[in-house]
C-alpha cells in the first residue's frame, strides 16, 4: 500500500468515525504526519522513476532502500536505545513530557509511513528520532 493509499484510507476512516461521533484527534494527528511525509517525498523525489534509474547508475551515492532493507536496522536500534534508557518508558514520557512524547511518536509514525526512500532520508529521520529521545532522557535525569 502506497503512502497516498494510506492517506486516502485514513481520510475515509476519519470521515466515517466523525459521522459516528467518535473522537478522531489522534487519527488526524497521524494523518497529518502521513501528509507531511508525502509532501517531503514529493519535494525530495519529484520523479521517482527517474531518480531510481539515476541511483542505480551511481549505486554508492544515496541508494533508495525498501522498508524491508532499512526497517530491521531501525527496529534493532530502537530496542537498543530503549534498553539503554531503563528509567524512561513511553507511559512516563507521555505523562511528564507530552510534547516530547508526541514528537517522538510523530517521528516513529513518519518512519512507519516512509516506504521506499533514499538512505540519507531514512538516516535523517532516525537521527531526529534519536535526538528527541536523548532530549527526553536528559529531561528525565534533571
Amino acid at each position: 500500500m502506497t503512502l497516498q493509499d494510506r492517506i486516502a484510507r485514513g481520510e475515509r476512516a476519519i470521515a466515517q468515525a466523525r459521522t459516528l461521533g467518535k473522537d478522531v484527534v489522534s487519527w488526524e494527528r497521524h494523518l497529518a504526519t502521513l501528509k507531511e511525509a508525502a509532501q517531503r517525498e514529493t519535494r525530495s523525489l519529484p520523479s521517482r522513476q527517474g531518480y531510481r534509474k539515476e541511483v542505480k547508475e551511481g549505486m554508492g551515492d544515496d541508494p533508495i532502500l525498501t522498508p524491508h532493507q532499512w526497517y530491521p536496522h531501525f527496529r534493532d536500534f530502537h530496542h537498543k536505545v530503549i534498553a539503554e534508557s531503563p528509567g524512561l518508558d513511553y507511559g512516563r514520557l507521555r505523562e511528564h513530557w507530552p510534547d516530547l512524547h508526541q514528537a517522538i511518536s510523530a517521528k516513529e509514525n513518519e518512519l512507519d509511513a516512509l516506504g521506499s526512500a533514499r538512505l540519507s532520508e531514512v538516516m535523517a529521520i532516525i537521527r531526529e528520532w534519536r535526538e528527541l529521545f536523548l532530549k527526553a532522557e536528559f529531561e528525565r535525569s534533571r
